[in-house]
């Protein structure tokens, strides 16, 4: 089991060269001390980042999404970020945080 940014990043260096890591906040928050460190670890590894809090509400009501996001910058992140969530009403909550309403 892959589960931490480290063993992602070791694993990786032995496999091939088109294999990248998705990585899910909500799970980070399991096994993760910082998200932050997990990204820099796996850097260029991370294919797919999918953004959640831990209570499966849109990101952004904890201020690690801010670092979480600078740390995607720091390694030049060029993949998809997707939102999961079970609000009923995340695009008006996703829309208030970012002030897109």
């Amino acid at each position: 089991m892959l589960n931490t940014g480290r063993r992602v990043s070791t694993w990786m260096l032995s496999a091939a060269e088109m294999l990248n890591a998705e990585f899910d906040t909500f799970h980070m928050n399991i096994e993760e001390d910082s998200f932050v460190q997990a990204i820099l670890n796996a850097g260029g590894r991370i294919g797919y980042m999918h953004l959640g809090e831990n209570n499966r509400r849109p990101p952004g009501r904890i201020p690690a999404v801010e670092r979480n996001l600078w740390a995607l910058k720091k390694i030049g992140y060029q993949g998809k970020l997707t939102l999961e969530t079970t609000c009923a009403a995340w695009w008006r909550d996703w829309q208030c945080l970012f002030h897109l309403a």
